[in-house]
């Protein structure tokens, strides 16, 4: 309830998972596409951000392409070490664990 009103609050969602439709277009189920540098870097940044927020990788990664999971993978790790550091309060100038 609002306090007010008596009407009771809807509940919150739940906050969004990152978008990753342009990334999921491009990727899934082309396991054979050839590198390509600026979606690496887009997967490494997506990677990054999903893991600062404590969310898994997508489930179509399986189906991207080597070089795409392994920087998304990559980011991802740093993402969440990241979001455990800063959850555990630890400073931002300490060495990374």
């Amino acid at each position: 309830m609002d306090g007010t009103s008596g009407v009771p609050r809807p509940e919150r969602p739940a906050a969004p998972r990152t978008k990753d439709a342009p990334l999921r277009a491009a990727l899934a189920n082309r396991r054979g596409r050839a590198l390509d540098e600026g979606i690496a870097a887009a997967c490494y940044t997506h990677g990054v951000r999903l893991g600062l927020a404590g969310e898994p990788l997508p489930d179509w990664l399986p189906t991207a392409p080597r070089w795409a999971r392994e920087a998304l993978g990559t980011g991802h790790a740093s993402g969440l070490a990241i979001h455990r550091r800063e959850k555990r309060g630890d400073s931002a100038g300490g060495p990374m664990p």
